[in-house]
């Protein structure tokens, strides 16, 4: 269920950051504070995928050993997910060269979420 919520907020979240890149924040409270709970989401995900079960790609085993999970998700899509989910547009103010609002195409880095999780089992036998 978590992953189709996270599914839902990616695509948001990609729309949405490309959209106030280009145009700005909007000033209205009630999409900001829903900016940081979609933050606050990502970084939900990003502590879960490290006791997240995976399918081993030579074995096709499923592996549950907490150690190698974290092993393999430090290998793989980590440092994608921990790099969209620093607010860079909060250390730079607005005036700076180029704009701050910029800073928020590296949460385009989620894309590469995104499409995991169309592709897992889990998103498949919803729908």
């Amino acid at each position: 269920m978590f992953d189709i919520l996270i599914l839902f907020v990616s695509c948001y979240n990609v729309f949405g950051n490309a959209y106030y890149s280009s145009f700005g924040m909007p000033a209205i409270l009630w999409l900001n504070v829903f900016d940081y709970f979609v933050e606050f989401l990502f970084f939900i995900d990003l502590v879960c995928c490290f006791v997240e079960e995976y399918t081993d790609e030579e074995t096709y085993t499923d592996v549950s050993e907490v150690k190698l999970i974290a092993m393999h998700y430090l290998k793989g899509s980590f440092t994608f997910d921990l790099l969209a989910i620093i607010p860079f547009s909060e250390f730079f103010p607005q005036s700076a060269k180029p704009p701050s609002r910029l800073w928020r195409l590296v949460k385009l880095l989620r894309i590469k979420r995104l499409s995991k999780l169309q592709e897992s089992g889990k998103f498949k036998e919803i729908i």
